[in-house]
């Protein structure tokens, strides 16, 4: 067995499983078609591919950075609080 998701439910929710797949693509990049059966992009899709990143990130750098992620929240911005 490979290593785990840290977060295990958005794991499952993106691929079924908690368990890592090998990397056969850059994880930086990831095409979806707008509309179609992959079209949707969630919190889960985001959180499985910042540690897919991290992963890389570590293994080509080891502990010598620090990483900031940012990301704009475009679904938030049309929230009520109420």
């Amino acid at each position: 067995m490979g290593k785990m998701y840290f977060d295990k439910e958005a794991a499952k929710a993106v691929q079924d499983d908690v368990y890592k797949l090998d990397l056969v693509e850059d994880p930086l990049v990831r095409l979806f078609e707008f509309g179609g059966g992959n079209g949707y992009w969630s919190g889960n899709h985001i959180i499985t591919q910042v540690e897919d990143v991290l992963d890389c990130l570590h293994h080509l750098y080891s502990d010598w950075y620090m990483y900031c992620f940012l990301f704009d929240l475009v679904m938030l911005r049309n929230m009520r609080m109420d």
